[in-house]
């Protein structure tokens, strides 16, 4: 259900001085009002009240309506997240991991550490997609009927776990598959009693989509508890849940690997570790799968409580996107993820997704994902140009990478492979575990190459790959140079933009400066203006009139 229309907030923004400055409570409750509706016949501002207040945000809702987040500092905008469901004391443990991440991440800016920027979705697809996912369910009677109890048996059942959960609500909405593949088993030792083999035969299992209810609440069958709990089940073995009293869990790339091994997903879904994209990359990937109707699994990490895995299913015009928590529909909503990783900071809270959960005929190019740490690229030498690259590569996908690292010279007319480390075998993220190479590559001789400007960059590729992919550094480090060749002229500029893809580069043609554009500003690949004149400018490309411009 979508909260907002068109909300009025005109009172609030003029109030908000030049400079950062806390949030009075009677403002905090009128963002409260006018995004809940509070003039409508639901329910009257008498029944709002502080469901969470700390530091940096103010929770504030009505049982029967929904919340608010507001950030207390009105360096952030009004609201943060919103949800028109119940919720109750019992919150969600992804809500509660996300109402910790956002203080953090609050806390980050305000310090100096960070930016913080709105990111909308982009203009080539529709502004907002509405919720489709269609399933309340959550961890406890009747999803956990086929788990494991306490003591290794049926008693004091443990909850399914929010992988299990997320898992399911994905595959209860693509109804696939109906049997499943092979079979697996793994040890699985209770808090208390007798550990036991915990194991599930997917090949033979014919999953009842059809006897499987979007809400258990309001009553159910045996047929109908049985559907769902088979399917939970089936989902924990497949991931080997970990199962406790206090909460079950398993790790990203489980999911990635069971949903594909177990159920017969595309092979092509992906794992993607947030802390290796730009915001804006991050969140374009999340528009343009959930305008194909895609649910994505997500997860975070928090200190102490360990990790949590839901479901997103929509966006708003605002960018925000729409969280089904598992938790029986309660408190789901729309939240701003964008804020979780401001720009310039390296917190991240362990997010990850996968993207390209559906069936197996739709068309989804292979992407490998290796990413690096402390990556360095030393240019040297006057007549005879090199680059040398090192640094510490993983391979941040859930299977084994084999293939090559190469030093990549790319524009739209050329590839040009300077030096490469063949047939290199990477393992994937094990049990929440990276492991580590070391990269050194010492490139051929620059001055060798034809003119032109290229983007340079570490790519990885195997045989699945289309094109090489960036090696991906930490988000803010920089991932590529601009290198121009001009006769026996060879510069290079550093870029962290990381928004071209597999499918382009970036580069293309480059223009010299003329009189047409004398007066229109300058500016560097990195987005600084530099003013207007030319002249004193250093070697190198820059943007000018929405052009490239080679000086």
């Amino acid at each position: 259900m979508k909260l907002k229309a068109t909300i009025i907030l005109a009172f609030l923004l003029a109030t908000i001085s030049s400079s950062a400055a806390e949030r009075t409570a009677v403002e905090k409750r009128m963002v409260a009002e006018q995004y809940l509706g509070t003039h409508s016949t639901r329910t009257t501002s008498n029944n709002l009240r502080t469901i969470v207040e700390n530091e940096m945000l103010t929770m504030i809702g009505s049982e029967n309506c929904g919340f608010v987040i507001v950030p207390n500092d009105d360096v952030f905008p009004p609201v943060i997240g919103y949800s028109q469901e119940a919720f109750s004391s019992d919150m969600p443990s992804g809500l509660n991991w996300y109402l910790g991440a956002a203080g953090e991440s609050m806390r980050e800016i305000l310090a100096g550490n960070a930016r913080y920027k709105t990111i909308t979705p982009p203009s080539d697809i529709p502004e907002s997609v509405d919720p489709f996912i269609t399933s309340t369910w959550d961890q406890g009677n009747p999803y956990n009927k086929l788990c494991p109890g306490g003591n290794g048996t049926s008693s004091r059942l443990y909850p399914t776990g929010c992988v299990a959960t997320a898992l399911a609500q994905i595959m209860y909405y693509h109804k696939y598959p109906e049997v499943g593949i092979g079979d697996h088993q793994y040890s699985f030792k209770p808090q208390s009693g007798v550990g036991r083999i915990l194991s599930a035969n997917f090949g033979e299992t014919h999953y009842d989509w059809a006897n499987m209810l979007d809400d258990y609440s309001k009553g159910y069958t045996d047929e109908q508890a049985d559907a769902v709990a088979t399917l939970m089940l089936h989902c924990g073995v497949a991931v080997e849940m970990g199962y406790t009293s206090s909460g079950s869990g398993s790790y990203g790339q489980e999911a990635c690997l069971g949903i594909k091994k177990f159920f017969g997903y595309n092979k092509n879904a992906r794992l993607y570790t947030r802390d290796y994209y730009t915001a804006e990359l991050w969140m374009q990937m999340i528009f343009k799968e959930l305008n194909l109707k895609r649910p994505i699994y997500y997860n975070g990490v928090s200190e102490g409580s360990g990790g949590h895995a839901f479901v997103i299913d929509g966006y708003d015009k605002d960018g925000f996107v729409h969280v089904n928590w598992g938790w029986g529909g309660k408190s789901n909503g729309f939240f701003d993820i964008a804020l979780l990783n401001p720009s310039g900071s390296s917190f991240s809270i362990d997010q990850g997704m996968i993207i390209g959960i559906c069936k197996p005929d739709v068309d989804i190019p292979y992407e490998s994902q290796v990413v690096a740490d402390e990556l360095g690229f030393i240019f040297s030498g006057t007549s005879t140009k090199r680059v040398t690259i090192s640094g510490v590569i993983y391979n941040a996908a859930a299977e084994k990478f084999y293939g090559t690292i190469a030093c990549v010279l790319e524009n739209s007319e050329n590839t040009i492979v300077l030096k490469t480390e063949d047939n290199l075998t990477l393992q994937p993220i094990t049990g929440g575990r990276w492991f580590t190479t070391n990269l050194s590559l010492r490139s051929n001789n620059l001055s060798s190459i034809p003119d032109g400007t290229y983007r340079l960059f570490v790519g990885s590729k195997t045989a699945e790959d289309s094109r090489w992919q960036l090696v991906r550094p930490r988000e803010g480090e920089v991932s590529s140079y601009i290198v121009v060749k001009n006769g026996d002229d060879v510069t290079w500029t550093e870029s962290k933009d990381d928004m071209w893809t597999s499918e382009t580069t970036g580069i293309s043609s480059v223009t010299i400066k003329s009189q047409d554009n004398a007066n229109s500003n300058i500016y560097d690949l990195q987005g600084h203006n530099k003013g207007k004149d030319f002249a004193p400018l250093h070697k190198g490309i820059y943007i000018i009139g929405g052009k490239k411009v080679l000086k």
